[in-house]
């Protein structure tokens, strides 16, 4: 996430930078498509590797998967190197991000996301496999030490032995009752109690599917572009806009942590929800209106 998260920051400045566009010939209105694709690019990498997570993640365990899905960031981290658009191209498919400018600083905080990966590489090996992965690769021994790590406790205290045989049953009980994808698709019953699985896909994909829908991404790689040719701010104005829009994202966020177990799931979204929307309804407004003043000047 914090990579994710280093991406829209950074290249929504990119994309307005002057010598990225220069270099890479993407002056003009005329590659304004190519451009798009360079932004959006990303996100198709980042759709593929959780599909991809998705089918892997059971066989290899949560701390292999991390590792490797780190040792592709770095290799799309070092596409940064590139000074060509097929180069970009492959790069923020694999990693997420890559873009090179001329200039320092830009080029230096492009290089700066190997400092999460190092931090990855450096602390998932040390960390405990997940308790519930282990028992069900039969390693019952070594998660029953990790949950009484984790719980600072005795293996044969009550508190432990009651989250193994949870845990426990709970895998026993996903093999028995296991449903297949076309039985969830076509809401067909597999035994007596309607579990309402496909109802439940649809809760969490689509919760997850409008959350991007809504066009968050826009703003966080294009604000500065908003600004700059919308608005009319200068190019400093627009990159400090641009860092408040981000310290807002870690504000709510932060706010969310502490009314979620007061509000509940549904009334936090439905108040957020609210908020985003009477946001983005002022922002259609002004650039309405500034689009209005600028055709009278």
């Amino acid at each position: 996430m914090s990579l994710f998260g280093y991406d829209q920051g950074l290249l929504s400045g990119v994309v307005v930078t002057e010598d990225f566009l220069v270099v890479h010939d993407l002056v003009g209105t005329s590659k304004t498509k190519t451009l798009s694709t360079v932004t959006a690019i990303y996100d198709v990498g980042c759709f593929f590797g959780a599909l991809v997570a998705f089918g892997i993640g059971e066989r290899l365990g949560r701390k292999k998967s991390i590792l490797l899905g780190t040792t592709l960031m770095a290799i799309g981290t070092l596409k940064c190197t590139s000074y060509s658009l097929p180069q970009i191209f492959i790069g923020r498919v694999i990693l997420g991000y890559v873009s090179e400018i001329s200039g320092f600083l830009l080029r230096f905080l492009s290089r700066t996301q190997f400092m999460f990966i190092f931090v990855l590489f450096a602390t998932i090996p040390w960390l405990p496999e997940s308790p519930r992965w282990l028992m069900q690769k039969g390693y019952e021994k070594e998660a029953i030490e990790i949950l009484s790590c984790i719980e600072d406790k005795p293996i044969d205290d009550p508190y432990v032995v009651a989250q193994k045989n949870e845990i426990e049953y709970t895998i026993y009980y996903e093999r028995d009752n296991a449903i297949r994808w076309d039985d969830i698709l076509l809401c067909r019953k597999t035994d007596s109690t309607d579990s309402k699985s496909l109802r439940r896909l649809i809760l969490g994909a689509g919760t997850q599917f409008m959350q991007q829908f809504e066009c968050i991404n826009l703003m966080s790689y294009y604000l500065p572009t908003v600004l700059m040719k919308f608005v009319g701010l200068s190019d400093s104005m627009v990159r400090l806009l641009t860092a408040v829009n981000s310290v807002t994202y870690l504000i709510c966020t932060c706010c969310a942590v502490g009314l979620i177990e007061r509000m509940g799931r549904r009334g936090l979204m439905m108040l957020f929800t609210a908020g985003q929307f009477f946001a983005f309804l002022n922002i259609t407004i002004l650039l309405r209106y500034a689009e209005a003043n600028a055709g009278t000047v």
